[in-house]
């Protein structure tokens, strides 16, 4: 991928640095999907598989040919889903963040801004529909809400929302400071907790 480096409030979002990744266990008796691969730095994989117990289904990451590089691959062969990527960092309460990123998927794929703990306020939450085997960039904003702490944790999600794959690249967030952000322009809707398979 490619990345500027004025743009650099989510870490390795052009995955050029390889990693191994960590995962959210699963909790309760549910049998996880076989999964394996590799994710890119900084990046962690989000597909734990908890909503099944059939052990046929495979999860797998792979840094594959980006537009520009290295991308980010997602394959997932769970009819629901269950798959996703995302990247943790900071939000500033009161400012705008220009998300954008450069996609080639089969299956539609949900992207989300958001706040890491309950009630999971989110910023962006857009459905992207499969782009035909081209790659295609999207942009979208989100206002993060106005708070006493200075900054609150969040980050980005990526979830397919059936068996398919993903290629992502290029992930950037743009942090801007707007007087309307908590006004005018905030999205604040709270999803569950469980939205994109996170258990916490």
């Amino acid at each position: 991928g490619s990345v500027t480096a004025s743009a650099a409030v989510i870490g390795n979002g052009d995955f050029e640095l390889a990693g191994s990744g960590t995962r959210w266990p699963c909790t309760g008796t549910a049998v996880e999907p076989a999964y394996g691969g590799t994710v890119a730095a900084g990046w962690d994989p989000n597909s734990t598989g908890c909503s099944t117990s059939d052990p046929r289904y495979t999860v797998k990451y792979d840094l594959v040919s980006g537009v520009s590089g290295l991308a980010q691959q997602v394959s997932s062969n769970v009819p629901a889903g269950e798959a996703g990527l995302q990247r943790w960092f900071k939000l500033k309460p009161g400012y705008r963040y220009n998300l954008s990123f450069v996609v080639n998927s089969d299956v539609a794929l949900y992207v989300q801004l958001r706040d890491w703990g309950a009630p999971f306020t989110t910023l962006v939450n857009k459905e992207i529909k499969p782009t035909g085997g081209v790659w295609k960039t999207v942009t979208l904003t989100g206002y993060a809400p106005k708070a006493a702490a200075e900054y609150v944790e969040g980050g980005v999600f990526f979830a397919l929302r059936g068996a398919g794959t993903v290629r992502i690249d290029s992930v950037v967030a743009e942090e801007v400071a707007d007087a309307t952000t908590g006004v005018t322009g905030r999205v604040a809707a709270a999803v569950p907790a469980n939205y994109f398979g996170l258990h916490v």
